[in-house]
C-alpha cells in the first residue's frame, strides 16, 4: 500500500484545521456586507466539501488497509 497516502490526508485535515483557525480570526476583525457575502458564497460551501471530502477520504484509507491485509503479499515481498 501506498504508505504516503494517510500522511498526505492527514496534512491535508492539519492544513484545513489551522485556515479554520485564521477564518476564526479574521472574521473577529471583517464584519461588513462582504465577508458575510464570502462566508455564504465561498467559505461554508468551502467547508462542507472539504469536511466531505475528508470524511471519504479516512473511509478510502480504511478500505485499501483491508484489501492490504486481505490481499495475498507478492513473492519475496514482506509487506505491501
Amino acid at each position: 500500500m501506498d504508505t504516503k497516502f494517510p500522511a498526505q490526508r492527514d496534512e491535508l485535515e492539519a492544513t484545513w484545521r489551522q485556515l479554520q483557525r485564521q477564518w476564526e480570526t479574521a472574521r473577529t476583525v471583517w464584519n461588513d456586507q462582504q465577508r458575510r457575502e464570502f462566508e455564504h458564497n465561498v467559505w461554508l460551501p468551502l467547508a462542507r466539501d472539504l469536511e466531505r471530502m475528508l470524511h471519504h477520504l479516512e473511509a478510502a484509507g480504511t478500505l485499501m488497509q483491508q484489501a492490504e491485509h486481505q490481499l495475498p503479499k507478492p513473492p519475496g515481498r514482506r509487506s505491501w
